[in-house]
């Protein structure tokens, strides 16, 4: 590794020496990439931004809902990226309600019954294609301090890498990312490129220091996380956006140090979809094959959504082929890609309040079990500083602690962000609970256990909740939390405790 980029750098070097006053050329051997502009921050500060670099093979045709493959060779036409391509994106009817039911509950202070016409009416789905859009989006950018590559053949050690995975409900995101106040941060504290200082009590110690910064897309909704036993049956590859991310992180380790990083040095940083998607990469395999292709993670309110049976996610599945008016997967991928982007949007469109659609399944050999349950076993990649975190208003619920290796990270949520406004009584309560459940815990002897003893309808505050909104997001928190991470540790608590006890042993 390191000799190939000890050549990559020098042939840097010389391309940028040729290609004087339009910045370097980075030989990747299946292309040469060029940074699409350089911006300087405070006059001073020189930053190589490298668009759109490609990291896999095209994901349209034949490659539709299939694992992402290696970019082909292409050395006649140097690549300058700059379009700032998007995976196809798509919204939930319910986002035009989240704010003005926020504003107008102000968390059981405010109102608290309320009707659709409380809300403005969702605008139809949005079936047109933006000029960004393309299927084939596989792509990553890249910003590099200029003083790291003019630097490469001094002999010092490659910088640091920070690696963002957006979220977005695993149905939007894209790799945009201004990086401006890292870098002038790292300034601040005399680094080399970007420094993030971050710590937690007396076994936290700083993550990264002076160094470069990634974003990545990966495919969303049905074109990254279609799944079910038909899907694969017809050729499909479930959990296809992970496995992007993961093609990507490799990308990482593979061509980091052609730009100055270090590939010993990364850290991946998600907040929500982002983070859960995080999750599942630290306990991807299992812990097994191998390291994690990444030294250091933080996320940030990570986002992992119980699981679907098998009969659900066929169920999904079925549902977008009637939408693409075809019978099979062969006949989707025939598709234009126009009348798929359609169907996604439509679907996503539909889904229930609080809810995405599709996201991360446990199935197969990537993700054989809930990242909750890995952590729980020990099966995760061991040797990794993790820092986890919640915004506050964000999840009503639980103060816990997590355990992972020998970091111990406490951490509060709370709020409502994903509860329907529209829970009116202990009915539709019971019904929420279960959209949120896999279908073999939903029976409706384990909803009435729920509602008659884990979350009685008894609104004096002494459980938590003072109405049926709060009821609904003090369950919901404790279903997520257990999801997302596990291995809990309540504190005060001996109801919460007790709560989250139970979701651990049905989940």
């Amino acid at each position: 590794m390191a000799s190939i980029c000890l050549a990559t750098a020098a042939l840097t070097l010389f391309l940028a020496r040729c290609l004087a006053g339009i910045g370097p050329v980075i030989d990747l051997g299946y292309n040469l990439q060029q940074a699409a502009s350089i911006t300087t921050l405070e006059n001073t500060y020189d930053i190589y931004q490298f668009y759109d670099i490609r990291y896999a093979a095209s994901t349209t045709g034949a490659n539709r809902f299939k694992a992402p493959q290696a970019p082909s060779q292409n050395r006649t036409t140097i690549q300058r990226g700059g379009q700032h391509w998007a995976c196809p994106q798509a919204n939930q009817s319910w986002n035009v309600i989240l704010e003005p039911f926020l504003q107008q509950y102000n968390f059981g202070r405010g109102k608290t019954v309320f009707e659709r016409s409380d809300f403005p009416p969702a605008l139809p789905p949005n079936t047109t294609i933006g000029a960004r859009t393309t299927e084939d989006c596989l792509f990553l950018d890249l910003y590099v301090p200029k003083n790291v590559l003019d630097g490469m053949n001094s002999g010092r050690p490659g910088v640091p890498v920070l690696v963002q995975i957006v979220g977005g409900g695993y149905a939007s995101g894209t790799k945009d990312l201004d990086p401006t106040g890292l870098f002038l941060r790292d300034r601040e504290q005399r680094g080399d490129g970007l420094i993030v200082s971050l710590y937690l009590a007396v076994q936290w110690s700083k993550l990264t220091t002076h160094g470069q910064i990634v974003s990545i897309n990966y495919r969303l909704g049905a074109f990254g996380f279609l799944a079910g036993n038909n899907f694969v049956r017809d050729g499909g590859v479930a959990n296809a956006g992970l496995l992007d991310q993961r093609f990507a992180l490799q990308w990482v380790q593979r061509h980091i140090c052609k730009f100055g990083g270090d590939p010993k040095n990364v850290t991946v940083i998600g907040e929500s979809a982002g983070g859960g998607s995080i999750m599942y990469q630290i306990t991807a395999y299992g812990g097994a094959r191998g390291s994690a292709p990444f030294q250091k993670a933080l996320l940030q309110s990570p986002g992992v959504e119980p699981q679907k049976n098998d009969a659900q996610r066929n169920t999904d599945y079925a549902n977008f082929l009637k939408l693409l008016g075809v019978s099979n997967l062969a006949q989707a991928r025939e598709l234009p890609f126009a009348t798929v982007y359609a169907a996604n949007v439509r679907q996503i469109y539909d889904a229930p309040y609080g809810h995405f659609v599709y996201g991360p399944v446990v199935v197969g050999t990537f993700a054989p079990d809930l990242p909750a349950k890995l952590l729980a076993k020990g099966k995760f990649h061991r040797g990794l500083d993790i820092m986890v975190g919640h915004n506050a208003d964000e999840v009503r619920g639980c103060s816990y602690e997590l355990m992972l290796s020998e970091t111990v990270l406490t951490y509060k949520s709370k709020g409502i962000s994903f509860t329907s406004p529209f829970i009116q009584n202990t009915a539709s309560f019971k019904q929420d609970v279960a959209s949120w459940l896999p279908a073999r815990v939903a029976t409706q002897n384990f909803l009435d256990f729920v509602a008659d003893h884990m979350y009685p309808e008894v609104f004096d505050g002494s459980q938590g909740y003072t109405d049926q909104i709060g009821r609904t997001a003090k369950a919901l928190t404790q279903v997520k939390v257990f999801n997302t991470t596990g291995n809990l540790r309540m504190q005060r608590d001996d109801v919460a405790n007790e709560r989250c006890n139970i979701w651990q042993r049905v989940i």
